[in-house]
């Protein structure tokens, strides 16, 4: 009888102490719940790596949606324009939901302000893989802090540690910053051609392969090229990119147009101008003028990327 009294007492005992226990994780849970400490706000890598559509709205009604085809290139639309978006900057924007951390967890009175700043100003992100949603949330950049609203209930400030102050402007509504601002990207080994014209004909050359040698034609007539030489300006090819214009300059005096032609594939051309703004001519930049399916594009080409792919034709004969 007293091993079975003891016993019963040592069940009750451990049953009361399960009992606390549970209650003592209960309530741990509960405020940690209540101060938003809980909730996962990082997205994992392999996540983000189905990610193929994104979609921001701002409070003003305009959009901006970027998608991925099946193809694995993304494009881009901003109310009635559709572009081709920069997939660099994508993987870029996405890999801040990795490294972004809870900054601060607001009290009562400052989550109702950045709750009435998100309603009034706010914008909202979707992050979609396939016909799941990965992420949802509204925002708000409001005074330094970059805000976030899971739910009705769960706003935080969030903050990146390893990157600068400019991981904001991933959630502004300029489309102008997700544009490819790739020019052109030939591989120097599969170039046919290069055509240089320039207003008069002295300074035009066109520079052709021709098997394993380059000939070069100008206005002292066609002249073989070292091999070398011909391929370290062709390599100026590869990845060129331009900067977008500001609308307040106008082109200027035309400079050259070139015609670059892959072994396979069609001719691309381009259009060079002065930039001329109010102060005069820009030293720094010119204004291409690039033809596409849609229509014609100017955008800023400095000059020190110009002078790498337009040369003086003795420049090949290393004068």
């Amino acid at each position: 009888m007293r091993g079975l009294e003891k016993g019963g007492r040592m069940r009750a005992v451990l049953w009361a102490a399960v009992v606390a226990v549970t209650g003592v994780v209960i309530v741990f849970l509960a405020v940690r719940r209540l101060s938003g400490k809980l909730e996962e706000v990082r997205i994992p890598s392999e996540t983000l790596q189905g990610v193929d559509a994104i979609l921001w709205r701002f409070s003003d009604t305009c959009f901006l949606q970027l998608e991925r085809g099946q193809d694995g290139r993304w494009r881009g639309m901003a109310g009635r324009s559709v572009f081709e978006p920069d997939a660099a900057r994508i993987d870029d924007f996405l890999s801040v939901f990795n490294e972004w951390e809870i900054a601060i967890v607001p009290a009562d009175s400052q989550q109702k302000a950045w709750k009435e700043a998100i309603d009034g100003h706010g914008g909202e992100i979707l992050l979609k893989a396939g016909r799941r949603h990965v992420f949802r949330a509204s925002f708000v950049d409001e005074s330094g802090c970059f805000v976030i609203r899971r739910s009705p209930r769960r706003v935080y400030a969030m903050t990146v540690p390893y990157r600068p102050d400019s991981w904001h402007d991933f959630f502004e509504p300029d489309p102008g910053l997700w544009r490819n601002r790739l020019l052109f990207d030939f591989d120097y080994t599969g170039l046919a051609s290069v055509s240089v014209l320039r207003p008069g004909t002295e300074g035009s050359y066109r520079l052709r392969r021709q098997g394993d040698t380059y000939l070069l034609a100008s206005s002292a007539g066609v002249d073989t090229i070292a091999v070398g030489r011909a391929q370290a300006y062709l390599s100026s090819f590869g990845r060129v990119y331009f900067d977008s214009r500001d609308g307040q300059e106008e082109a200027g005096d035309f400079l050259c147009a070139l015609e670059i032609c892959p072994g396979r594939g069609d001719c691309v051309s381009f259009k060079v101008f002065e930039k001329k703004t109010a102060e005069g001519t820009d030293i720094f930049k010119a204004l291409v003028e690039r033809r596409h399916g849609g229509g014609t594009d100017t955008v800023e080409l400095p000059y020190v990327v110009l002078d790498k792919l337009v040369k003086e034709a003795g420049w090949f004969k290393g004068r």
